[in-house]
């Protein structure tokens, strides 16, 4: 089975104070999440924290902390979208994307938003 993946990546440059990360519909149609994220000014650089975590892990261990299909598929995304945008942002097809992925770990939740975020509102 085919799943289809929309997406669009909006710039909205002042008009909303925080970041939004991604949001999606499921196929029923009934349920939408999002998720949100933030710079990280006050306390600058947190985010390679849980990335540097999983290379310990790896390293101590001796297996991946993550699929390999996890970077495959980022890499291929992040690929895509920097030709589109090379290319006036035309339509991509990406049937190398058609994998199959399993996530096998989950990323723990974030500490607290720090007291200097959002940096616009302060």
């Amino acid at each position: 089975m085919i799943q289809v993946f929309r997406t669009s990546v909006l710039e909205l440059h002042g008009t909303v104070s925080k970041w939004t990360g991604g949001a999606w519909r499921y196929r029923s149609g009934q349920r939408i999440v999002s998720t949100q994220f933030w710079t990280q000014e006050a306390r600058p650089a947190a985010h390679f924290t849980l990335l540097l975590n999983g290379i310990e892990r790896m390293i101590f261990s001796g297996k991946p902390s993550w699929n390999m299909e996890r970077t495959l598929m980022t890499t291929g995304l992040l690929e895509t979208l920097l030709v589109s945008k090379l290319e006036n942002q035309t339509r991509r097809e990406t049937p190398y994307l058609q994998i199959g992925y399993q996530p096998t770990w989950r990323w723990p939740p974030p500490p607290p938003t720090p007291t200097g975020r959002p940096w616009g509102e302060q």
